[in-house]
């Protein structure tokens, strides 16, 4: 009987112990599965902010262009 007793006392404890093992397989891949993909979009994001940042920097380089031509054509006109 209490042959019995510690083997289904063991047959518990050896369940126990591979759910422990097995949820802690699982957390650390969902980490590291996070992780990854927090990596892939930030790099995803960084790359959409650099080609917004070059697009207003040309936008305004050729607004700058825009206004340095005007100016000269006041300067020109004869009525200045």
């Amino acid at each position: 009987m209490i042959e019995k007793f510690k083997t289904k006392i063991s047959q518990k404890s050896i369940i126990i112990y591979l759910i422990i093992v097995a949820s802690l397989v699982i957390a650390t891949a969902g980490f590291f599965f996070y992780r990854y993909e927090e990596n892939i979009i930030r790099q995803e994001k960084y790359g959409e902010l650099k080609a917004i940042a070059d697009l207003k920097a040309k936008q305004i380089e050729d607004w700058i262009i825009d206004k340095k031509k005007d100016v000269n054509l006041v300067i020109k006109s004869p009525f200045f």
